[in-house]
């Protein structure tokens, strides 16, 4: 027998939100709501945040991109927990995953934002507006930037999403990309797109901006509306009872302190017994 509980994965990368990294606080106060749990932490590079190819911090954010692949290839997880900083932390986790299952995976986003820019409609230069862009285009042309096993569309479902760009909007239009809109009995309202999916696996990208600010408002881009954590708690439950899921994620916080995190704990209280609760299989 042996246990398969999820790999742990930090990284609290910060550049692609541009010049602040209050970001990587936040990402440091989620981790220390795992104390349970020793991470393989994805290190930081000090490059300077020079933007080139229309990307901001495009070498640390470069380095660190190949750090994390470096990593995944090395560990070979079949199951992650992902803590991060900012949402393109997500390129190389969704990447690995794709191509541990052969293109057998369904990736959830739960977001504010559709983060489908590239570095040439992006109205900021700021990466973390491009990490699901890259996912399934694959690469960014003229840069280095690539994503080793990239998505389809018919692999990619919004939950939550209402704050986008014109661009992104053609891009969603143009691919029949599925959108749960907030309000929507979320589990219910999930569950014929998933049928529809096929696809035995799911990962699951938690922006914490999906939710609404006024519950919790310590987000790096929040936006009015979204969904109270108790709401996005029972679809995760959900999830977890009726599907495999293989990887989770948390990200785009601010926060600076433990109590700061109170107005989320169903949702953390979720991905700790995901994370900590042994799972037995057969060897």
């Amino acid at each position: 027998m042996n246990d398969n509980r999820p790999t742990f994965l930090y990284f609290p990368q910060w550049q692609g939100c541009g010049l602040t990294n209050a970001i990587q606080t936040g990402a440091e106060t989620l981790r220390a709501a795992f104390s349970e749990a020793q991470p393989i932490t994805i290190p930081l590079s000090d490059e300077p945040l020079t933007t080139c190819f229309g990307i901001s911090g495009y070498q640390p954010l470069l380095t660190q991109l190949g750090k994390a692949q470096t990593i995944l290839e090395q560990q070979q997880p079949a199951r992650l927990l992902l803590v991060a900083g900012d949402c393109a932390a997500e390129i190389a986790p969704i990447s690995y995953l794709n191509q541990r299952y052969e293109g057998d995976l369904l990736v959830l986003w739960l977001d504010a934002h559709a983060d489908l820019n590239t570095p040439e409609s992006s109205p900021s230069g700021h990466f973390h507006g491009m990490p699901l862009r890259l996912l399934l285009d694959g690469q960014f042309p003229a840069t280095a930037f690539r994503a080793e096993s990239p998505l389809t569309s018919q692999q990619v479902v919004f939950v939550g999403l209402r704050d986008t760009d014109p661009a992104e909007d053609r891009y969603i239009a143009d691919h029949a990309i599925p959108v749960l809109a907030t309000g929507s009995p979320l589990a219910e309202h999930l569950a014929p797109l998933l049928a529809r999916a096929k696809a035995r696996n799911i990962y699951i990208h938690l922006d914490l901006d999906v939710l609404n600010p006024q519950q919790f408002p310590d987000l790096q881009c929040p936006v009015a509306g979204g969904y109270l954590a108790e709401d996005i708690a029972q679809l995760l439950r959900h999830l977890l009872e009726v599907h495999h899921v293989v990887g989770m994620s948390l990200t785009e916080t601010t926060a600076t302190k433990p109590e700061d995190l109170a107005p989320i704990q169903p949702i953390l209280a979720l991905y700790r017994d995901w994370l900590l609760k042994p799972t037995i299989a057969a060897s």
